[in-house]
C-alpha cells in the first residue's frame, strides 16, 4: 500500500507543473505610497449634537459652509433612568433638510429598571 502512495506521489509530481507568478512587484518608496494613500482617502468632518435643544436651519447651514458632512445626533439620552432626547426628530430633519448626512446615535442606560424595549 505503501508503494501505491509512493508512485501515485511521484506521478502527480512530473505531472503537475509549478505555479509561477510572472508579473513583478514594482517598488514603491514609503513616502509615495503614503501619499497615494492620501489623495485617494476622502476626508469628511462630522459633528456630533446632543438633541436638548433644537438647532435651527442656520446652525446646520453654518456647520455645512465649515465642511462638515455629517450630524451624528443623540436621539436618547442616558441620563437618570433615560429619556428619549426632545429635539432629535427636529434637529434630524433640519439637518437632512440643508444636505447634511444624518446618523442618529442612542446611548442606552444599562442601570435602569426600564427593558430595552422601553428605552427606544
Amino acid at each position: 500500500m505503501k508503494y501505491l502512495d509512493v508512485l501515485f506521489a511521484l506521478v502527480l509530481h512530473c505531472i503537475g507543473s509549478p505555479v509561477t507568478q510572472q508579473d513583478t512587484v514594482q517598488q514603491v518608496p514609503p513616502s509615495q505610497s503614503l501619499r497615494n494613500w492620501y489623495i485617494e482617502a476622502t476626508l469628511a468632518h462630522a459633528i456630533d449634537i446632543t438633541a436638548e435643544r433644537f438647532r435651527s436651519t442656520s446652525d446646520f447651514t453654518c456647520f455645512r459652509q465649515y465642511h462638515y458632512n455629517v450630524a451624528f445626533i443623540r436621539g436618547y439620552n442616558p441620563s437618570g433612568s433615560g429619556t428619549v432626547e426632545p429635539y432629535a426628530v427636529n434637529n434630524t430633519v433640519t439637518a437632512d433638510y440643508v444636505g447634511l448626512g444624518v446618523e442618529v446615535y442612542m446611548a442606552p442606560q444599562p442601570n435602569t429598571v426600564k427593558s430595552g424595549a422601553q428605552q427606544r
